[in-house]
């Protein structure tokens, strides 16, 4: 692997594992600073009839997280793969694992596998998401104890 790739491989690990951070730890602020400011989000819905949801724009995104969070969870990311490397943009494939619990400790109630395509983009002297696309592999779920 040459350096260049190394760089790569390193920046966008680093950028996957402080989005796990900052939505484990509900750092808003962290997780605004991650993303571009227009930039876009595919994932899973939440809830109602739609079976996806794009989010548009920092602020949809952060919306997204915004709340009480009844629940405390972590987030593990890899098999981190680098498939595009340009001066300013890395797109990037990984999986993570996702896991709910309450926050007292105990069993945990929802557990989902997903994998994400990712465009980071070099922005204003920082890498950040330009787009994120997260596609829900397997998940289980119980009810909270």
């Amino acid at each position: 692997m040459s350096d260049n790739e190394m760089r790569a491989l390193h920046t966008a690990t680093a950028l996957l594992t402080e989005f796990a951070n900052a939505v484990d730890q509900g750092d808003l602020k962290q997780l605004g600073q991650l993303f571009c400011a227009d930039a876009t989000m595919d994932l899973p819905a939440l809830s109602g009839d739609q079976k996806r949801e794009v989010l548009q724009g920092r602020e949809a995104i952060l919306a997204r997280w915004r709340g009480d969070r009844p629940f405390a969870s972590r987030h593990i990311v890899g098999n981190i793969a680098v498939v595009c490397n340009q001066a300013d943009r890395i797109d990037v494939k990984s999986t993570g694992i996702g896991i709910r619990g309450p926050k007292e400790g105990g069993a945990p109630f929802l557990i989902v596998v997903a994998d994400y395509k990712d465009t980071l983009q070099h922005s204003d002297g920082n890498w950040r998401f330009r787009s994120r696309v997260v596609s829900s592999v397997f998940s289980w779920a119980a009810e909270p104890r």
